[in-house]
C-alpha cells in the first residue's frame, strides 16, 4: 500500500469514527458510510466483508439502522487492525480469529494454522508444542487412505480435546477436522 493510500485510509478512519459516533442511529448515513468503506477497501483488506450481519427487506428502519451501525463498527475496527498491522494483510487472520469471524478460520490450511499458533503470545511453549503435535496428527488422519467414516472415528477424540481449549485455539482447530477427503 503506497503512502497516498495510507493517508486516505487514515483520513477515512478518522471521518468514519466521527460519523459513527454522531450519526450511528441514522440508517441512511450508516448505509452510505458502509457502502463507501466496503467499495473502497474490499480489494485491499482481505476478508473485510466476511461475517457481517445481513439486512432483510423485512427489517424495520430501526433494525436496519442497528445492523448498519454494527457492520460499520466492525469494518472500522478491521480497518484499524489493518493499519495497526502496518497496512498488511498478514496479521489480519489473527484479528479475524480473535474477532470470531468464522469464515476466515475455515479457509486456513494446516500450515497457516500452525503459523498462527506459533505466533499466539498467550500460549506457553508447552501448550504450543502440544497443539502443533495435535495439528500434525489431525493432518495425518485427514490425508490418510481410509474411509470418511473411519477418519471421523479417529478424529473424534481431537474434537473433544479441542473443545477443552480456549475459544481462539478451538476456532482454529475444529475447522481442520472438517478437511476429511
Amino acid at each position: 500500500m503506497d503512502e497516498i493510500a495510507r493517508m486516505m485510509l487514515d483520513d477515512d478512519l478518522l471521518h468514519s469514527r466521527e460519523l459513527w459516533n454522531q450519526y450511528g442511529n441514522d440508517s441512511k448515513r450508516m448505509s452510505g458510510l458502509f457502502d463507501m468503506l466496503i467499495m473502497r477497501y474490499k480489494d485491499i483488506v482481505e476478508g473485510l466483508a466476511d461475517g457481517l450481519d445481513v439486512i432483510s427487506v423485512y427489517d424495520s428502519s430501526a433494525e436496519k439502522a442497528e445492523v448498519y451501525k454494527s457492520n460499520v463498527h466492525k469494518v472500522i475496527r478491521r480497518l484499524e487492525a489493518f493499519k495497526d498491522s502496518g497496512y498488511s494483510n498478514e496479521s489480519m487472520v489473527q484479528h479475524y480469529v480473535n474477532e470470531g469471524v468464522q469464515g476466515r478460520a475455515f479457509d486456513l490450511s494446516f500450515n497457516e494454522t500452525r503459523d498462527i499458533i506459533n505466533k499466539m503470545e498467550d500460549l506457553s511453549p508447552l501448550e504450543r508444542d502440544e497443539i502443533i503435535t495435535k495439528i500434525d496428527e489431525i493432518e495425518s488422519i485427514t490425508v490418510s487412505v481410509n474411509t470418511k467414516k473411519n477418519k471421523w472415528h479417529a478424529l473424534r477424540p481431537y474434537l473433544i480435546w479441542a473443545s477443552g481449549k480456549d475459544v481462539n485455539t478451538a476456532m482454529l482447530i475444529i475447522p481442520l477436522l472438517m478437511k476429511i477427503n
